[in-house]
C-alpha cells in the first residue's frame, strides 16, 4: 500500500503502511534507501507474530471482553506472516472474524459500537459496524 508519495529537496517520502520510505531515484535507480517504522498504537492485549512462532506456529489465544459485557472472549490467531484472527465466545462459536491478515492484532480501550476497536499491524485501527470489524472507510 503505497500512499502519496512526497517530493521534497530531491527526495521522495511515501507512507507504505506500517512505515514511512525515503529515497532518492537516480538515473532510472533508487538510493539511499530508508525505511522508518511509525509509532505503534498501544493495545491492551494483543497477539502478534513472534508469538505464534515462540508457540511452534500452533494457534495463540488470550482472553479479551472484546463487547464490555464481563464475559471474556477468546482472541485465537494462527498463521505465518501473516496471521489469520478471530474471537471466539468461550463456548467455541464466533463472534467476529476479521478480514485482514496482519503481524500484529490488539484490543484497543475505545469502543464502537459495543465493541472494542482493534488494532491491526502498527497503527491500522478496525472498528465494528454492527456487523463486522472493518478499517474505517471501507
Amino acid at each position: 500500500m503505497w500512499l502519496d508519495p512526497e517530493y521534497v529537496d530531491g527526495v521522495f517520502h511515501g507512507d507504505i503502511g506500517y512505515s514511512v520510505v525515503s529515497f532518492r531515484y537516480d538515473g532510472g535507480r533508487i538510493t539511499d534507501l530508508e525505511e522508518v517504522a511509525k509509532a505503534e498504537v498501544q493495545a491492551v492485549v494483543e497477539v502478534t507474530l513472534d508469538d505464534v512462532i515462540a508457540n511452534g506456529l500452533k494457534d495463540v489465544e488470550v482472553n479479551l471482553d472484546i463487547d464490555g459485557d464481563g464475559v471474556l472472549e477468546v482472541l485465537s490467531c494462527c498463521g505465518f506472516r501473516p496471521l489469520g484472527c478471530a474471537v471466539n465466545r468461550v463456548d467455541g462459536t464466533r463472534l467476529a472474524g476479521f478480514p485482514y491478515m496482519c503481524h500484529r492484532f490488539g484490543q484497543l480501550t475505545n469502543r464502537t459500537n459495543g465493541y472494542s476497536n482493534i488494532v491491526c499491524n502498527q497503527y491500522i485501527v478496525m472498528t465494528w459496524n454492527g456487523s463486522e470489524c472493518r478499517v474505517a472507510g471501507e
